[in-house]
């Protein structure tokens, strides 16, 4: 399976299934950037503020999102200054570091 790659006005998101776990945070915090179970485009980067996008990205526990500002100012797939474990309730855990 491909990297998709769904470019917005201000931020690109890339989405590798091969890593995805299915913990739904996308889906479940915001529906219509991440529009489940839709046949075709199925990924809407600019029906959220570019910092709510970013967000997702940081927050998807196994990384299958990657968000990253189209004027390179910040990757959610650089290491965070500070190594960080988010307990979810009935998990997974979500690492935050560079592993």
């Amino acid at each position: 399976m491909a990297i998709e790659k769904v470019i917005g006005k201000e931020v690109t998101v890339y989405f590798d299934g091969t890593r995805c776990i299915h913990s739904r945070v996308c889906v479940l915090t915001h529906p219509d950037v991440f529009v489940p179970n839709a046949k075709g485009d199925w990924i809407f980067p600019d029906k959220a503020p570019a910092w709510e996008v970013l967000h997702i990205g940081a927050s998807c526990p196994s990384g299958a999102i990657r968000v990253v500002q189209n004027d390179g100012a910040f990757d959610t797939n650089k290491p965070p200054q500070v190594n960080l474990l988010h307990l979810r309730e009935n998990g997974p855990y979500a690492f935050e570091a560079d592993l």
